[in-house]
C-alpha cells in the first residue's frame, strides 16, 4: 500500500496469498475426507447393527412373526366368542 509500484511488495504479496489459498484448499479437502470416514464409520455401524448375529433373527423377521402371531391370535378369539355366543342362545321351549 506505501509503494504500489514495489516490485518485491507485489511478489510478497501475491506468494503470501498463495499461500494462504493452499492451505485453505488442503483444509477444506482434510475436513471432506474426515466428514466421509466419519460417514462411513456411520454407514458400517448401522450395517453392523443391522446384521444378525449368527442364529439370531434381524428385526424385520422379528417384526412379520409377531404380526402372524397376532393376526393367529385374533382369528382364534373369533372363533371362540362365535363358539361362545352359540352356547349363550337360550333354547326354544318346545311347550
Amino acid at each position: 500500500k506505501i509503494k504500489p509500484d514495489d516490485l518485491d511488495a507485489k511478489y510478497n504479496l501475491e506468494f503470501v496469498q498463495r499461500q494462504l489459498e493452499d492451505q485453505q484448499k488442503q483444509q477444506q479437502q482434510n475436513n471432506e475426507n474426515e466428514e466421509q470416514d466419519q460417514q462411513q464409520e456411520q454407514d458400517q455401524q448401522q450395517q453392523e447393527q443391522q446384521q444378525p448375529e449368527p442364529g439370531e433373527m434381524s428385526k424385520e423377521e422379528a417384526e412379520r412373526l409377531l404380526n402372524a402371531l397376532n393376526q393367529d391370535e385374533q382369528e382364534l378369539q373369533k372363533q371362540l366368542r362365535k363358539q361362545s355366543e352359540v352356547k349363550q342362545k337360550k333354547p326354544k321351549k318346545d311347550w
